[in-house]
């Protein structure tokens, strides 16, 4: 976690207020620790920075908030023996717990944004955890390491891409965020190729 976030839900001053870890370290924790808070970690991609202070630029990067993480690694039910696959690396953050799960030499996780991708290698390798950190864009997945039994998305989609289901493994599963407010957020392939992804969870996709 970066030791400053702008926090998500603006003040009536319409800007997204930054809390600095140094400067207000009570705080910082409180905000990592809630449950439903998924603070923001980048701005204009990267062109407004925490030093330049309280924005109402559209964010670009966030931590999804730690009740939608556990959520879907409840669902994605990862073990030892597992080869996964998350797509949206983001702070590092589920990148983390997932390598906790899944033996990091067998994990692969995928980053659009290339400092972002730097940054949480650097983190994820000074908690001395070393999965594939590949800086590029996740709708294509990475065929290198295929086939894979867990496919995890942090990126929402509204219909899990074919490609993904080309590098799954027979009886893998895949998790997802949708951004279809009608379906669910939690989907599962049987097959590689064939088959379409089911719904194994009735609850829709939460808010970043």
């Amino acid at each position: 976690m970066p030791d400053q976030v702008w926090w998500p839900t603006p003040r009536d001053d319409g800007l997204h207020h930054v809390i600095d870890r140094h400067e207000r370290p009570r705080a910082w924790l409180k905000g990592v620790y809630q449950p439903n808070a998924s603070l923001i970690t980048q701005v204009a991609d990267g062109a407004v920075r925490p030093q330049d202070g309280p924005t109402a630029e559209a964010f670009t990067s966030a931590v999804s908030c730690s009740a939608v993480v556990v959520d879907m690694l409840h669902y994605l039910n990862p073990g030892p023996d597992d080869i996964a696959l998350e797509i949206g690396t983001g702070s590092g953050y589920s990148t983390a717990l997932l390598a906790h799960r899944v033996r990091p030499e067998n994990l692969v996780t995928i980053e659009i944004d290339k400092q972002l991708a730097a940054r949480a290698r650097d983190l994820l390798a000074g908690l001395g955890l070393y999965p594939t950190v590949v800086a590029g864009g996740g709708e294509l997945g990475y065929p290198a390491r295929a086939p894979y039994t867990r496919i995890i998305s942090t990126a929402a989609v509204r219909e899990i891409p074919r490609i993904w289901l080309d590098q799954a493994a027979p009886g893998a599963i895949v998790v997802t965020r949708s951004t279809d407010p009608s379906a669910t957020t939690h989907c599962s392939a049987s097959s590689p190729t064939g088959k379409a992804a089911e719904p194994v969870a009735p609850s829709p996709a939460s808010p970043s």
